[in-house]
């Protein structure tokens, strides 16, 4: 965690979907493009709730574990 960026939250970037139609998961077969325009409407828009109170809490733990140490 040393390259931690304190004054820096890491922004919420949903999940990404691969439009390439490469598939990386060759175990499971492509879906119907039905399945898939439910899947991609049901997607969060925004982040998780209480997201970016886990990463302020994050942050604030790490700086105060550097402080411990540091002194």
């Amino acid at each position: 965690m040393s390259t931690v960026h304190l004054d820096q939250l890491p922004a919420y970037s949903g999940p990404v979907h691969n439009s390439t139609g490469s598939n990386h998961d060759n175990q499971h077969p492509p879906s119907n493009s039905q399945d898939s325009r439910v899947t991609a409407e049901s997607c969060p828009m925004g982040p998780p709730p209480g997201y970016e109170e886990v990463q302020q809490q994050s942050v604030a733990d790490e700086l105060e574990e550097r402080l411990r140490r540091a002194s």
